[in-house]
């Protein structure tokens, strides 16, 4: 039986799923990227998977990604910083 995966870890996928690398991920949340893996790592064992694709796969399936937050993520890493 699979577990849910936290929110946290959620999260961090949703950045992944958005196309940001790990480093950029991990600077967006605050994190370094040995607790990025280890919180993806987890999630995978939650959602019995063997890669970030498949756990970012079985979350959108759930509805705990959906296409809108991607998309509103991806567009928020293009926007150009305010001067």
């Amino acid at each position: 039986m699979t577990r849910k995966p936290s929110p946290r870890q959620v999260e961090v996928l949703r950045h992944l799923a958005a196309g940001y690398s790990q480093e950029a991920t991990a600077a967006k949340l605050k994190i370094t990227v040995g607790t990025l893996k280890s919180y993806t790592v987890e999630a995978r064992m939650r959602l019995d998977v063997a890669t970030n694709d498949d756990a970012i796969r079985a979350l959108r399936r759930t509805g705990r990604i959906t296409d809108a937050e991607i998309d509103g993520l991806s567009q928020a890493s293009r926007r150009k910083p305010k001067r």
